[in-house]
């Protein structure tokens, strides 16, 4: 009796949630697509029905929850205040990052983890992360909304390792809302600094 669509979503589906589990707690290396097909409850030839070969299934795997973040950052430069909403946007991709499990475990793998190849990545994640922040920060200045005198190669940094340190305490240690809300504030802070900085710059 041939499976019905329905029924083949739903083996797909389990496959990815087992492949998920197996790479983040075996390893990308140890995980076999047996041990994968022994996690879902299912054939190797279950696999290949959905799958090519183990690196198409992490592709999926990583791709199937995106992290949006990346998108509305892009549009960051086009807002009247781009420094401002460069924040809101971090701070909103790492609420997003917190309550969603396979989003979490899909930076884990892609952003965080040793095992991950290159190619399944595309564009360096960090080099297009220092890249976004940049733009926000020169035409933040550029539009006066950014008045503070310290240069854009110095804050582009700042910022970045505070986001990426809060990510990956959001990332890792998801249970751990004190540690998480203290990286928000400190996300906040470095903001707060520099915003604090302009307005003093005004009243100078």
């Amino acid at each position: 009796m041939r499976r019905t669509k329905l029924e083949a979503e739903q083996t797909r589906r389990q496959i990815l949630d087992a492949a998920e589990e197996c790479f983040r707690e075996n390893g990308i290396m140890r995980t076999t697509l047996q041990v994968i097909a022994e996690k879902a409850g299912c054939t190797r030839g279950a696999i290949y029905w959905h799958f090519t070969e183990k690196h198409d299934l992490l592709r999926e795997v990583i791709e199937r929850t995106p992290f949006v973040f990346f998108s509305e950052a892009e549009a960051v430069s086009r807002s009247t205040k781009p420094f401002s909403s460069l924040r809101h946007c971090m701070l909103r991709g790492l609420k997003e990052v917190q309550k969603n499990r396979h989003l979490r475990n899909a930076i884990e793998l892609a952003v965080f983890g040793s095992e991950c190849p290159r190619k399944l990545l595309g564009e360096n994640s960090a080099d297009k992360l220092l890249s976004l922040i940049h733009i926000a920060v020169l035409r933040g200045k550029a539009c006066g909304e950014v008045k503070s005198d310290t240069e854009a190669e110095t804050l582009t940094p700042l910022i970045f390792y505070v986001f990426i340190g809060a990510l990956r305490t959001g990332t890792l240690m998801p249970g751990n809302s004190l540690r998480f809300r203290k990286g928000m504030d400190a996300l906040n802070l470095v903001f707060d600094m520099v915003l604090e900085k302009s307005e003093m710059s005004n009243e100078s």
